[in-house]
């Protein structure tokens, strides 16, 4: 114990003589351990940190889940909820939500607000209290009444305590603010998860609806009551569902924690992301191995001197690990605050990729995860100069030195920690190409429609006249006729939801052909309600037939348009133009004229499968009336000065319309992308850092070789040995190095590599020309690390080697 402090004080003077060589430690270690500290604590927020809710383990969800299709995490309907709540008895505060979004009246136009509405056993089930106020009054039948999130209260309301039993306007209707919630709460915790306001889910008779599946249900566990044994119980009562009514048949229930549906595919994402650091790791260490190694070359009279005055081996093994730990903690210290800083940047381009963003912080548990890895790296980096330094007899070493030749324990040492630095490295490099190879695909996926200055918004009707039918069809034609005059604008035209980032409504239909009348059995497909002219405003060709125009109205000739997708299933080998679908069984439904065929476009997600599709005109919308539309507005250029304009132009109409979602539709893609930018950003980043830190590594052995074999190369240079004969010498050996660790990392990349399949797109499990590419790259990085060694090594003096 009495020789720790002295060890340390030792360390320290020692890594003041060589300030170069000790930042190049600090700064390898400060990589590994900073990447490890930010992933981390991504890891932690999301996987690891319970749910912010009471009692979270016991919280479920129930899901629908559709046999035929696949379809999984479906909702379900009104009338199914009330069924399940009334009989599945291993689960209590069974509660149902769907998102409502409200246009809040306030100072100047109205703001469009996320919200949900839930049955009045929320805030129960959660059990969180309020920050203000109360909760909904369980039993109570009045829906007007309202809860508000923290930063609604904050931004909308400046905070106010008194907004507690104040009336606010939401869709044109008074509702009483019951209360606040605190600051971080948030509900739900996936799906809606921008909501800023609850208000209570009341069923009338008319809502206790079987067809309508547009619920989430969440309950809790009763006590003593597993995951397991909740599911099998609820699939029973849905078993017993199904057999008094049929239209349910064809699906099953799921229960499932809720923790599930939140972290989602996340949890694959940060998995790989947290092997990917672990092998960056793991090359750090081998590389500040490695360069204590080739220090310890130079050290091995120090070692004798101490040996001669007494020292045991175990003194010294002491004093090499102290060493390694002070170099360790310093580094790590660093590599902590630059992981904890680079959290911002985890953040900025997180935000909408990652579940839970906004609790993404560290906290113990990090710290102690840091400093556990920290005191790893010390004990992994440090066993290499131990042992090669206290093998042989260390006084022999005081009358040879450095000039004895190669150290052979030190020099296998050497080469494998650059060969396994290497091999990781390239499991890394060949990620990053497999994902960037991903990355290209997606980016060069054509949409289908329009890119560039395409400009798109969302119109609330909410708290507005325009609520009926035949009142919403004069208005949109109007809007659209007085969107189409502003100046700037060449096209405009309207569509219930967006063909990308948009909701997704999906229809039963019948062709002449169809035979099943089971309602499971019809097809289906995406249908879109639009207005003449949005597919020009869009950019969505027309392969044949004519778009939607003003003849198209209501009570006249009911038509459509079809997707290629819908065409070739439906009408193979036909021209689909002049068929007829009928939109549902019911015979009473009018069959519609397929007036044109459109190519295909993207649905829903870029990467999504093409699905068949209809497009209805607003004239002749099934759906009677709609609660919103968008607005498609293409101009020559700069689109996105027209936002302002366009705006105007709209509240002139009426300024009880909110307006929300403005955005071109380059950003619409550019968020798709975001998912295959954010793995590709950070797994470059960590197979970047590794090929930085293989470059040092290899050149810091073949530096450490070069001097120990000076003697060696100088006798060579006497005996007639040429400059390029000492060169193949030195690069040869960097190469070989290099080589070997390219055969050790190729099948540890391919046996990893489906880890990362389902992040990629169309891109197959091996890919010859990434693993072609990465290990090219990595000869090059040898060849130039191996360059300044091999300089020197031709510009040695034969004469004043041997002399000396």
């Amino acid at each position: 114990m009495i020789s720790i402090p002295q060890d340390i004080r030792y360390t320290l003077r020692l890594m003041g003589r060589k300030p170069l060589f000790t930042l190049l430690l600090v700064i390898t270690i400060a990589l590994g351990v900073g990447a490890n500290t930010a992933v981390f604590t991504v890891v932690r927020s999301i996987l690891l940190r319970p749910l912010s809710y009471s009692q979270p383990e016991q919280l479920v969800v129930l899901f629908e889940h559709q046999v035929a299709t696949g379809e999984d995490r479906n909702p379900t309907s009104p009338a199914n909820f009330l069924y399940l709540k009334d009989h599945a008895r291993s689960l209590s505060e069974m509660t149902a939500a769907h998102p409502w979004t409200g246009s809040l009246a306030a100072d100047g136009h109205p703001e469009l607000i996320p919200g949900i509405k839930a049955t009045p056993h929320l805030f129960q089930l959660l059990g969180v209290r309020p920050l203000l106020g109360a909760t909904f009054e369980v039993g109570s039948q009045d829906e007007h009444r309202v809860v508000l999130s923290f930063p609604l209260w904050k931004r909308v309301f400046g905070g106010r305590q008194d907004v507690v039993g104040r009336t606010i306007q939401l869709n044109g209707e008074g509702y009483v603010v019951d209360g606040v919630m605190p600051e971080g709460f948030g509900f739900p915790p996936f799906w809606a998860t921008g909501a800023e306001f609850w208000a209570p889910l009341i069923f009338k008779p008319e809502d206790r609806m079987r067809r309508a599946s547009m619920l989430r249900v969440f309950a809790r566990l009763r006590p003593g009551v597993s995951i397991e044994e909740a599911g099998s119980e609820a699939g029973a009562v849905w078993t017993r569902l199904q057999e008094q009514f049929p239209s349910n048949r064809g699906s099953r229930l799921r229960v499932e924690s809720l923790k599930e549906p939140v972290v989602g595919e996340s949890r694959r994402i940060l998995l790989v992301l947290m092997a990917a650091v672990g092998l960056l790791l793991l090359i750090a260490c081998a590389n500040v191995a490695n360069l204590l190694l080739s220090r310890s070359g130079f050290r091995s009279q120090e070692f004798g001197v101490r040996t001669a005055l007494g020292a045991s081996r175990s003194r010294i093994a002491g004093q090499l690990l102290t060493e390694s730990l002070v170099i360790s903690l310093v580094g790590s210290g660093v590599g902590i605050v630059l992981g904890i800083w680079g959290l911002d940047a985890v953040l900025a381009i997180s935000q909408k990729v990652l579940p839970r963003s906004e609790e993404i912080r560290p906290d113990w548990a990090v710290l102690l995860f840091s400093l556990g890895v920290a005191g790893a790296s010390a004990l992994l980096f440090s066993l290499p100069p131990i042992l090669t330094s206290l093998r042989g007899d260390l006084v022999q070493a005081l009358g040879q030195g450095v000039r004895h030749g190669p150290n052979r324990s030190r020099s296998i040492f050497g080469n494998v920690l650059v060969v396994v630095q290497v091999g990781l490295a390239l499991v890394l490099l060949v990620g990053a190409g497999l994902l960037s190879r991903s990355f290209w695909n997606v980016v060069r996926l054509d949409p289908g429609f329009a890119n560039e200055n395409v400009l798109t918004m969302r119109v609330s009707f909410a708290g507005t006249p325009f609520t009926t039918a035949d009142r919403q069809n004069d208005f949109l034609r109007s809007l659209q006729e007085q969107v189409s005059r502003v100046p700037g604008v060449e096209t405009a035209g309207l569509a219930n939801h967006l063909p990308i980032g948009g909701d997704i409504w999906q229809t039963r239909f019948l062709t002449r052909s169809t035979t099943t009348v089971d309602d499971e059995k019809l097809p289906r497909a995406v249908i879109r309600t639009v207005s003449p002219g949005f597919l020009m405003a869009a950019g969505i060709p027309l392969v044949s037939g004519r778009d939607f125009n003003s003849q198209d109205v209501p009570g006249g000739r009911a038509v459509l348009i079809v997707n290629e997708r819908l065409a070739k299933l439906y009408f193979p080998g036909e021209n689909a133009v002049g068929k007829t679908i009928r939109l549902g069984r019911d015979t009473a439904d009018p069959w519609f004229e397929v007036v044109g065929v459109v190519k295909n476009y993207r649905q829903w997600a870029l990467t999504d499968e093409i699905r068949p599709e209809i497009i209805v005109p607003y004239s002749h919308n099934p759906h009677a009336w709609f609660s919103s539309t968008s607005v498609v507005i293409r101009s020559a250029s700069n689109v996105e000065s027209l936002s302002r304009a366009v705006e105007k132009t709209i509240w002139d109409i009426s300024p009880k319309l909110a307006i929300a979602e403005i955005r071109t539709v380059g950003q619409i893609l550019s968020a798709q992308r975001a998912d295959s930018g954010f793995y590709l950003a950070f797994l470059s980043l960590f197979a970047g850092t590794a090929l930085a830190l293989s470059l040092v590594g290899i050149f810091g052995l073949i530096s450490y070789l070069v001097s120990e074999r000076t003697r060696e190369i100088a006798v060579r240079a006497a005996l007639g040995a040429g400059r390029t004969e000492i060169l193949r010498l030195v690069l040869g050996r960097g190469l070989l190095l290099a080589l070997s660790g390219i055969a050790v990392g190729i099948p540890i990349a391919a046996s990893l590599v489906h880890l990362l399949q389902p992040l990629l797109y169309h891109v197959p499990q091996f890919e010859p020309w990434v693993f072609a590419s990465a290990s090219a790259l990595f000869l090059f990085v040898a060849g130039l690390a191996c360059y300044l060694p091999a300089r020197r090594a031709v510009r040695i003096d034969p004469a004043q080697v041997l002399r000396g």
